[in-house]
């Protein structure tokens, strides 16, 4: 193979491990959010790329069929990395989703809840009517009669608020442990998909080489 293209080949194998340090750098600042973590983590994946890129190197020398064994692998690496990179994108999708319906159903607890408080207060200040007071002053049978339909409507309001409120605090509680368990699977995929880029670009530099 003329010096040239040995060149050229190294020069392309270093630019693709030089671009999933910086993917890994990427996903880390997400987590760790500092600085040197960034910097510390770069300088590990560019450490672990390099030690794999001369192991796959190794094996490919190793026997007569270790090119065509690498190029197997890479592959597989490949299609393996395409199925995980797949179910990571759906599983953000579900999870901006579920953060966004989380908003949504906090906003209909506080809602509820202010509904609530209000009902409160107005029953403790008096600006609702007491039902015996309201009894006492009816003035004859039809008018107690609608004094009480309209108590048992107010009571019924009250009912609804209550159930309301009750509804969007266990609602926000499930979404909230659904989110947690998303956020949970979209770590382990990231980390999944990192690793097997890191293993794809390092056979690529491997059989480059």
């Amino acid at each position: 193979m003329p010096a040239a293209l040995r060149h050229l080949q190294r020069t392309l194998a270093a630019i693709a491990v030089v671009i999933v340090v910086l993917l890994g750098t990427n996903v880390t600042a997400r987590s760790a959010g500092d600085l040197q973590g960034q910097i510390d983590s770069g300088r590990s994946a560019a450490a672990s790329l390099q030690s794999a890129i001369v192991a796959d190197s190794a094996r490919i020398r190793a026997t007569t069929g270790g090119l065509r064994d690498a190029q197997r692998r890479l592959a597989g690496l490949q299609s393996e990395l395409g199925v995980r990179e797949a179910q990571l994108r759906s599983v953000q999708a579900a999870l901006l989703a579920a953060r966004n319906h989380l908003v949504a159903l906090e906003n209909r607890l506080r809602l509820a809840s202010q509904a609530l408080k209000a009902n409160l207060v107005a029953a403790y200040e008096g600006s609702q009517p007491d039902a015996v007071s309201m009894i006492l002053e009816a003035h004859g049978f039809s008018d107690l009669l609608e004094r009480m339909s309209f108590l048992q409507r107010i009571g019924q309001q009250d009912a609804v608020v209550i159930g309301a409120t009750r509804t969007a605090r266990a609602a926000v509680s499930r979404q909230a442990t659904t989110l947690a368990s998303l956020e949970q699977r979209d770590r382990g995929l990231t980390d999944q998909v990192l690793s097997q880029r890191n293993q794809v670009a390092a056979l690529q530099a491997a059989l480059l080489k």
